[in-house]
C-alpha cells in the first residue's frame, strides 16, 4: 500500500505534526507500506523539510501554477502506484488540485484530515461546490470539537473519524532552564504563559484584563505571551488598551525549544474562545505545569480541569488568583497521567493505519 500525504504546511519548527507523519512512515514500513510527503513550494526552505529530503525520503513540493501543481501530483500518483491520498490543512484550492489530478486516473481513495474547526460558507452554492470538490471518502477530525463541528454543518456521521493528535513527548524533555531575573522579573513572581498568535480568538484580551485585576489585587504575576515571529498584532492591540506594554507583561518569540517556556511558567492558560483541538495545553500538562482553560470542548481533559467560564476574564482572574494561592499537586498529576495515556504517538499512529486497512478492505 502507498500513501501520498499532502500537507499544506510551512511552520518554521516541524512540532508534533512531522513528528507523528515520520513515526506513522515508520510504522508503515514495519507493514510494507511506503509514505511519500509532498507540501507547498514555501516548505522548501525550512530546516525539516531539508533533514527529510537528506535522509532519503520520498519528498515533493508543489509549484506555483494550479496546473503546474496538477501536473505534479500525477506524476507522484503514477510513479509510485499511490492507493491512498491522505490530505492536512487543505484549503479549497487544494482539494480543486488534488481532484483534476485524479481525474481518468485509477481509483485512488481520499481521505481529508480536519485539524480546525470546519465552518460553512455564507455562501449557499459556494459551500455546495467546495463539498463536492472536496468529496473525501473518509474525513478524520483531530478532536472531539472539530468532530462535533462537522456534525452540526451537516457531514454524515459514516464518513467521519474521530482520532485524537497525538503528542511527540520525547521532544519535550530538551529544554533550556531561562532565569526570572535575567528577563527582568522577581525571583518571588508567579508566570502566566499563553501562546498569542490572534488576539480575540486565543483570548489574549482576556489574559492581559484577568491579569491586571491580579495586579490591582496585590499579586505578583507576570504574563509571558508567546506570539508569532516578526508579528506586531498583539502589541499594537495591548497598546491601544493601555497605552503602552504594561511592566507584568511581556511578549516572547517562538523557540523550537518550547519546553523551555512551560518549565519557566507555573500556570498554562489557555483562553481561546474557540479551538479545533490545543496541542499546547497538553504539551504543559505532560511537563507538570498547571493548565488553566477556558469552558470550551476542545479544552476537556479531566474531572481535575481548571476551567473558567468563556470569553468571563472576571472568572478567569478568580480562577488564576485561587491556584496561584493553593497547593495543586494532585490536578497537575493527574493532568499529566492523563495525557500519557490518551495522547501517544503510537496509539495515533495505529488508529491512522487502521483507517488504511479498513479502505483497502473495502
Amino acid at each position: 500500500m502507498n500513501i501520498l500525504h499532502f500537507a499544506d504546511f510551512s511552520a518554521p519548527y516541524e512540532g508534533n505534526f512531522i513528528v507523528s507523519l515520520k513515526n506513522l512512515e515508520e510504522k508503515l514500513k514495519e507493514q510494507n507500506s511506503n509514505m511519500i510527503y509532498l507540501f507547498n513550494n514555501n516548505a522548501r526552505e525550512q530546516k525539516w523539510a531539508k533533514e527529510l529530503l537528506a535522509s532519503g525520503k520520498y519528498i515533493y513540493f508543489l509549484g506555483s501554477g494550479i496546473f503546474e501543481n496538477v501536473f505534479i501530483i500525477r506524476e507522484i500518483i503514477k510513479k509510485h502506484n499511490i492507493n491512498i491520498i491522505h490530505t492536512h490543512f487543505s484549503v479549497f484550492k487544494y482539494d480543486l488540485i488534488i481532484k483534476l489530478a485524479r481525474v481518468l486516473l485509477k481509483k485512488t481513495m481520499y481521505i481529508r484530515h480536519m485539524h480546525m474547526l470546519y465552518k460553512n460558507r455564507s455562501n449557499f452554492l459556494f459551500e455546495k461546490l467546495k463539498r463536492f470538490i472536496s468529496n473525501a471518502d473518509i474525513e478524520i477530525t483531530c478532536g472531539q470539537a472539530a468532530y462535533e463541528a462537522m456534525v452540526d454543518v451537516g457531514f454524515k456521521k459514516k464518513n467521519l473519524i474521530n482520532v485524537t493528535n497525538a503528542i511527540d513527548f520525547k521532544r519535550l524533555d530538551n529544554y533550556q532552564v531561562i532565569d526570572k531575573g535575567e528577563m527582568g522579573m522577581t525571583s518571588q513572581a508567579k508566570i502566566i504563559l499563553m501562546f498569542g498568535y490572534s488576539y480575540l480568538v486565543k483570548g489574549v484580551d482576556l489574559a492581559v484584563n484577568a491579569v491586571k485585576i491580579m495586579i490591582i489585587d496585590g499579586f505578583d504575576v507576570q504574563l509571558l505571551i508567546v506570539v508569532a515571529k516578526d508579528d506586531s498584532a498583539i502589541a499594537n492591540k495591548i497598546t491601544e488598551e493601555f497605552g503602552e506594554i504594561p511592566s507584568y507583561i511581556k511578549l516572547l518569540p517562538p523557540r523550537g525549544d518550547v519546553a523551555s517556556y512551560y518549565r519557566l511558567a507555573d500556570v498554562f492558560l489557555s483562553a481561546s474562545r474557540f479551538e479545533a483541538h490545543p496541542y499546547a495545553i497538553r504539551e504543559a500538562a505532560y511537563l507538570e505545569c498547571l493548565t488553566v482553560v477556558s469552558s470550551i470542548t476542545a479544552h476537556r481533559m479531566t474531572d481535575y480541569d481548571i476551567i473558567f467560564n468563556n470569553g468571563n476574564y472576571a472568572d478567569l482572574a478568580k480562577k488564576l488568583e485561587e491556584v496561584i494561592s493553593n497547593n495543586n499537586s494532585l490536578v497537575i498529576q493527574k493532568q499529566k497521567e492523563f495525557v500519557l495515556k490518551e495522547y501517544s504517538i503510537g496509539k495515533w499512529c495505529d488508529e491512522i493505519i487502521n483507517i488504511y486497512s479498513g479502505l483497502k478492505q473495502n
